[in-house]
C-alpha cells in the first residue's frame, strides 16, 4: 500500500483517507504485487480515481487475508466479538474493508501496531523469570547505537550477505544469515536435531559415477526435479551400462541466474526454473549428451491409491527445456528424453532397454545393470524409512521435539528450501521428511481428494502416520506456483485437524526470506511450549456430502454453464437419460467472488468460476436444497480438473449445504463419490452423444465466420440459437435428423446478408473451459467477432477423440500394458471416422466450410514439438492444433490459459519457442 501510495504521489495517511471517500472501489483481485500493479494501471486507464484505487487495495488486502491466508468461509467461526490488531490496521480503510466484507463491527485498539509487544510483555510478566536481560527503559537509546558491517559468508554455496551489528557494550548480533552454522546469535552451542533432508542428499548423490571400463560417453544429468527421487536408479543404470555420469552442481542463486532468461512461464515453480540453469551448467561442463527422462508415473507405493502420476511440470519439463534451450540445434549436444513409468517394473525395463539399446550395449550387461539399479533405488528408500523410524523412536524415548517437513522430493535441495531444515535442526528439533514416516502400509481410501499424484499421496500418508506422536509437529513447504499443492495443502491440513494436530505452511520461492521463516518456525515451537496440555487441539471428525441414491433420481440437478453451443446438448442428453438437469445462466463476477470464498485461491480460474457459480445458485434461495443435486465432470489424469469434484464437495460443506448430494460424469474410477442412483446408458452415450457433440461443433463452426461478416448484428446468433434449441428433439429422433439439421443450418447461414467477404482470421486455442466459455476468456472471442475478425475455434470433439491416440501412445511408450482398451481403439476409430465423414459432408455446403483436421494428423504434427505422453489438460492437442493452423496459413493464433494452469506451463507457454522456430510466420500470443 505504501508503494502504491507513493507511486501516486500520496503519503500512506493521505491514501487511506482518500480510500474512505470512494463510492466505487476498484476490483483489483488478490494476486501478487506484479499482477496487482498491472490491474492498478488498467483501472486508472478505465477512469478509476485515486480514491477508488486506494479502496480497492484495502479490499484486496482483506480478501487475501480472509480467503487465501486464514481461509475463513464462515464468519461465525470468529465469534460474536471480533478484535483486530497489527500495524496494518492503523490504516482506517483496511479496518473499514474488513468490516464491510465480514458484515460486522470489529474492535481495533488505538495502537494496533504495539499489541504484539504488549502481549510479549504480559507473557514475560507471567512467566516468573528470576533474572531478566532487559536493559531498562532508561537505557533503550543504547539499542539504537551500533556499527553495522556487511560480511559475505563463505560457509556454503549460498554465500549469504550477513549484517554484523556491534553495539556500544560490545555485544554482537547477526542478521541476513539463512543458517547459524557460521554466524550465530545463540551465544553458546546447543544441541541440534537430526537433519534428515541433508542426510537424504548424501544418500541420493554420493555414489559412484564412473564405470570401471572406458566410458561409452559422458552423459550429463541435471540435479533437478525428479532426480531428487530417482537418481539412485538412473545413476546405477547408466554407470553399470558403461556411461560416466556427470551431475550438475548443487543449486545456487548463480545456477538459477544462468538459466533465468530462458524460463518460458514466469509463474511456474522455482524448482522448475532452476532446471534451466542446471542444464546450461552441464553444457559448460562439456558433456557428450544430456539425459532428462519424461517420467509419467512413479512407483506404486500405496496399494489403494488411485494413481501414481507425477505432476505435469515434473513429467513435461524435459520438453520445455528442449524447446527453450534448443541445445541440440545450437550446441550439437543430444538431449535424451526417454519416456518411462516406474509404476510397472516390466514396462520400466522395456523403456530402459529401448533407450539404451541404441548404444549397442550387450543385452546381458543391461540385464545386470537394470537389476543393480532397482536394488540401488530400493536400498535408498529403505534407508530413508529406517532412519525416519529410528529418529521417531529416539525422540519419543528422550522426550525430544521433531518436525515432519512435508514437501516434494526436490524440497531437500538447499537452494529450494532456503535451509529451513537446518533452521529447525538448530532449534533443537529433529527434521523428518514425508517419505521417511510411511511406506505402503497407509490406507488412503478415506482421503477426500483424488489420490492421483504420487508425491501428494506421500503427503497424505505422512499426515496419517503422524497420529500418536505427541511431539511431532507438522510443517509443509509450498513452492509458489505449485499446482497440486492447491489441493494437497488443504487436504493435508484437514487430515491433521481430524487427528488433533496443527499444520504450519511455509510458502517459498526464489526470493530468500530467512528472517520471516525463522520467525514463523520459532513462533510455532514456542507456542507449542506455551500452550502445553491446555493447548492440545481436539480431533475433528471429517464430513462429506451424502451419496446420490435411487430415491434421489427426482432431484433437480444443477449444472454450470459451459458454452452456448455445448451446454444445450448436455442438458438435453441428461433429460433423455431421465434426469431433471438445469443449466445455470452464464457466470458473472459474483460467481468469481463466491468461488474465491469457498475454494483454495491458488486453484485454476475455471474451478473458481464453476464452483462459485454452483454455490451462488444454491445460496440464491431459488431452489429447495432438499430436492437439489449438483452436477460436475471428473476427467482423471494429471490435471487438477480431476479434483473439481472434491473441491465442490468441500465447498458445499463450508457453505453449510452438506445435505446436497453431488453427481459426476467420471472418466476414471470414482471412489470419491458414491452415486448408485446415477448412471449413464453407455450405448446412448457412444451413439447419440457422439452425434450431439459433432452437431454442436458444426453449428459453432458455421456461426463464427458469419457473425464476423454479417450486415445485421444478431443474424448469426438467431440461427445458432434456433438450431441449438432443437437439441432435445434431435436427440430423440433418428440419426439422420442431426445431419439434415446441419445441412439446413448451412443453407440458412449462407443466406445471411454480409457486409464483406474477406476478413482477418485468428486461431483460438487453449484450456478447454476458457476456450469455449465467453466469461472465462474475458469475452475475447466475442470482442474479436464484433471487430470483424473470424475466430477459428477448434471442435470440442477433438478433446475427446484424443483418447484413441493416447491409449495407443501409452502402450507404444511402455506407460501402460496392452489390454482391452487398446484393442477397442481400432473399431472405435473406424466408427468415429464414419460419423465424422457424414457430418463433414452435411456441412460441406456452407460457404466458408473448412475441412476438419484429421485427429491423427494433429497428433503427428504435435509429436514434432512435444511427446504425446503429455496428456494432462488439453495435452498435445494445443501444439497440434497450432501447428495444423499454421499449415493452413492461419498464422495469427491466440492461446489462452487460466492463471497458474500447470498443464499450460508445458503444452502452451512452455513450447512456444519451438513452435515459432518450426513455423517462422507464426504470430502466437499466449
Amino acid at each position: 500500500i505504501e508503494t502504491f501510495a507513493n507511486s501516486l504521489g500520496r503519503s500512506v495517511e493521505e491514501f487511506a483517507k482518500q480510500a474512505l471517500e470512494s463510492s466505487a472501489p476498484a476490483d483489483l483481485g488478490t494476486r501478487c504485487t506484479v499482477f496487482m500493479n498491472s490491474k492498478v494501471k488498467q483501472s486508472l486507464r478505465e477512469g478509476a480515481g485515486v480514491e477508488d484505487i486506494a479502496a480497492g487495495l484495502a479490499y484486496s488486502v482483506i480478501k487475501n487475508c480472509l480467503h487465501k491466508v486464514l481461509k475463513i468461509k464462515d464468519r461465525s467461526v470468529l465469534g460474536d466479538t471480533v478484535v483486530v490488531q497489527g500495524g496494518t490496521f492503523k490504516n482506517p480503510a483496511i479496518h473499514r474493508a474488513f468490516e464491510k466484507i465480514l458484515g460486522t463491527k470489529a474492535v481495533c485498539p488505538h495502537v494496533p501496531e504495539l499489541m504484539g509487544a504488549y502481549g510479549a510483555a504480559l507473557l514475560a510478566r507471567d512467566a516468573n523469570i528470576e533474572k531478566s536481560n532487559f536493559i531498562g527503559t532508561d537505557n533503550l537509546s543504547m539499542a539504537t547505537g551500533y556499527d553495522a558491517r556487511h560480511i559475505r559468508c563463505k560457509g556454503c554455496e549460498n554465500k549469504c550477505t550477513v549484517t554484523k551489528m556491534t553495539f556500544s557494550n560490545g555485544r554482537i548480533f547477526h542478521s541476513g544469515n539463512k543458517c547459524e552454522r557460521i554466524f550465530s546469535n545463540e551465544g553458546k552451542s546447543s544441541r541440534k536435531g537430526f537433519n534428515l533432508p541433508d542426510y537424504k542428499l548424501e544418500l541420493l548423490f554420493n555414489r559412484p559415477l564412473k564405470p570401471k571400463r572406458t566410458p561409452i560417453a559422458k552423459i550429463g544429468v541435471p540435479r533437478a526435479l525428479n532426480m531428487f527421487e530417482n537418481f539412485p536408479f538412473w545413476a546405477t543404470l547408466l554407470v553399470k551400462s558403461g556411461f560416466e555420469v556427470i551431475l550438475s552442481p548443487e543449486s545456487t542463486a548463480k545456477v538459477y541466474e544462468a538459466g533465468a532468461r530462458t524460463v518460458m512461464s514466469d509463474n511456474i515453480c522455482y524448482p522448475a526454473k532452476l532446471t534451466h540453469g542446471h542444464v546450461l551448467k552441464l553444457v559448460e561442463m562439456g558433456v557428450d549428451r544430456i539425459f532428462f527422462p519424461t517420467v509419467v508415473k512413479e512407483a506404486d507405493e500405496f496399494q489403494k491409491a488411485l494413481n501414481t502420476f507425477n505432476c505435469p511440470v515434473v513429467t513435461g519439463y524435459p520438453d520445455v527445456i528442449r524447446s527453450a534451450l534448443a541445445i541440440e540445434e545450437s550446441k550439437n549436444i543430444p538431449f535424451d528424453v526417454p519416456v518411462v513409468s516406474f509404476a510397472n517394473e516390466k514396462l520400466l525395463k522395456q523403456s530402459c532397454w529401448k533407450y539404451l539399446s541404441r548404444f549397442e550395449i550387450p543385452k546381458n550387461r543391461f540385464e545386470k545393470a537394470f537389476k543393480f539399479a532397482l536394488e540401488a533405488q530400493r536400498v535408498y528408500r529403505s534407508e530413508v524409512l529406517e532412519r525416519g523410524k529410528r529418529i521417531l523412536e529416539d525422540a519419543a524415548k528422550r522426550d525430544e521435539a521433531a518436525v515432519l517437513l512435508l514437501g516434494r522430493p526436490y524440497h531437500v535441495d538447499r537452494q529450494v528450501n532456503h535451509k529451513i531444515p537446518e533452521m529447525i535442526s538448530n532449534m533443537g528439533a529433529h527434521v523428518l521428511t514425508e517419505d521417511s514416516v510411511s511406506g505402503g502400509d497407509i490406507d488412503l481410501t478415506d482421503v477426500h481428494v483424488l489420490t492421483q499424484w504420487e508425491y501428494a499421496n506421500r503427503i497424505y500418508a505422512a499426515c496419517k502416520a503422524a497420529k500418536g506422536y505427541e511431539k511431532l509437529h507438522i510443517v509443509q513447504l509450498n513452492s509458489f506456483g505449485c499446482g497440486p499443492d492447491a489441493i494437497a495443502v488443504d487436504e493435508a491440513k484437514e487430515i491433521l485437524e481430524s487427528l488433533g494436530k496443527s499444520h504450519t505452511l511455509l510458502k517459498i520461492d526464489e526470493v530468500s526470506s530467512p528472517g520471516s521463516n525463522k520467525l514463523r518456525l520459532r513462533s510455532m515451537m514456542e507456542s507449542v511450549k506455551l500452550r502445553g496440555e491446555r493447548g492440545k487441539k481436539r480431533a475433528k471428525k471429517r464430513q462429506s456430502t451424502p451419496p446420490f441414491l435411487d430415491v434421489d433420481r427426482d432431484r433437480k440437478v444443477l449444472a454450470p454453464f459451459f458454452s452456448p453451443f455445448h451446454s444445450p446438448i448436455i442438458e438435453a442428453f441428461s433429460r433423455h437419460m431421465g434426469y431433471d438437469m438445469e443449466t445455470l445462466p452464464p457466470p458473472d463476477r459474483q460467481s468469481v467472488e463466491v468461488g474465491l470464498k469457498y475454494t483454495n485461491n491458488e486453484i485454476c480460474y475455471p474451478a473458481v468460476i464453476v464452483i462459485g457459480d454452483l454455490i451462488k445458485a444454491v445460496q440464491s434461495g431459488k431452489y429447495d436444497s432438499s430436492k437439489l443435486a449438483l452436477g460436475i465432470t471428473q476427467t482423471g489424469g494429471q490435471c487438477r480438473a480431476s479434483s473439481y469434484l472434491s473441491l465442490l464437495k468441500k465447498a458445499l460443506l463450508s457453505a453449510g449445504y452438506g445435505d446436497i448430494p453431488v453427481v459426476t460424469v467420471a472418466l476414471v474410477r470414482n471412489d470419491l463419490n458414491y452415486q448408485p442412483g446415477f448412471g449413464l446408458d453407455m450405448g446412448m452415450v457412444l451413439k447419440r452423444g457422439l452425434h450431439g457433440l459433432l452437431y454442436s461443433d458444426a453449428i459453432m463452426q458455421m456461426y463464427y465466420p458469419i457473425a464476423a461478416r454479417e450486415m445485421n448484428r444478431g443474424d448469426a446468433k438467431r440461427i445458432a440459437d434456433k438450431y441449438m434449441d432443437m437439441s432435445y428433439d434431435l436427440l430423440g429422433g433418428p440419426n439422420k435428423g442431426f445431419l439434415k439439421a446441419v445441412s439446413s443450418a448451412a443453407r440458412e447461414f449462407n443466406a445471411v446478408p454480409l457486409k464483406e467477404e474477406n476478413v482477418p482470421v485468428v486461431g483460438f486455442v487453449g484450456e478447454i473451459y476458457v476456450k469455449y466459455n465467453s466469461f472465462g476468456n474475458l469475452f475475447i472471442v466475442d470482442y474479436l467477432t464484433e471487430m470483424g475478425v473470424e475466430v477459428l475455434v477448434p471442435p470440442m470433439f477433438d478433446f475427446f477423440i484424443q483418447l484413441v491416440v493416447n491409449t495407443r501412445v501409452d502402450v507404444r511408450d511402455n506407460v501402460k500394458k496392452r489390454g482391452i482398451g487398446w484393442a477397442m481403439t481400432y473399431p472405435a476409430e473406424w466408427y468415429i471416422r464414419k460419423h465424422i465423414a457424414r457430418f463433414e459432408e452435411a456441412k460441406s455446403g456452407f460457404r466458408y466450410y473448412r475441412p476438419a483436421h484429421d485427429f491423427q494428423h494433429i497428433a503427428n504434427r504435435a509429436e514434432e514439438i512435444i511427446h504425446l505422453t503429455n496428456q494432462f489438460g488439453e495435452g498435445w492437442l494445443i501444439p497440434g492444433e497450432v501447428a495444423s493452423m499454421a499449415e493452413d496459413e492461419v498464422n495469427n493464433v491466440l492461446c489462452v490459459q487460466p492463471f497458474g494452469c500447470i498443464a499450460n506451463h508445458i503444452i502452451g507457454k512452455g513450447i512456444e519457442k519451438r513452435l515459432k522456430d518450426m513455423y517462422p510466420s507464426l504470430n502466437l500470443l499466449t
